[in-house]
């Protein structure tokens, strides 16, 4: 059974990284992040990217300061960093994603091999 479910996720993986991310290889923020983890979590960064990017594009400050729920939440970057990373032109790096986002078929065959 535990094999079934290692290859059932290993299979997810394969297919999470062969579909096309048009939309999020178009941000240079995300363009690092494409290929490495799952649509959710790009989906879920989309919206906060939203945010910070009509914010950055108006000059305006955010509306309230960072609570930090959306990032304890989801492990994901919120938009008052995803702003602060628009403003330094530094695209996202995997550091800045919780490692659950991560697609990374080596760590169920390490997991398995105890």
């Amino acid at each position: 059974m535990t094999k079934r479910k290692q290859q059932a996720y290993i299979e997810a993986v394969e297919e999470e990284l062969g579909r096309r991310l048009t939309p999020f290889s178009t941000i240079p923020l995300f363009e690092r992040l494409c290929t490495k983890i799952g649509r959710k979590a790009l989906n879920l960064m989309r919206g906060q990217y939203n945010k910070a990017y009509d914010v950055y594009s108006k000059n305006l400050p955010l509306r309230k300061p960072c609570s930090h729920h959306f990032q304890l939440q989801y492990g994901l970057p919120c938009a008052h960093i995803i702003l602060s990373r628009l403003q330094a032109v530094r695209p996202l790096s995997l550091i800045d994603i919780d490692r659950q986002w991560h697609l990374q078929i080596d760590t169920v065959s390490r997991q398995y091999k105890r």
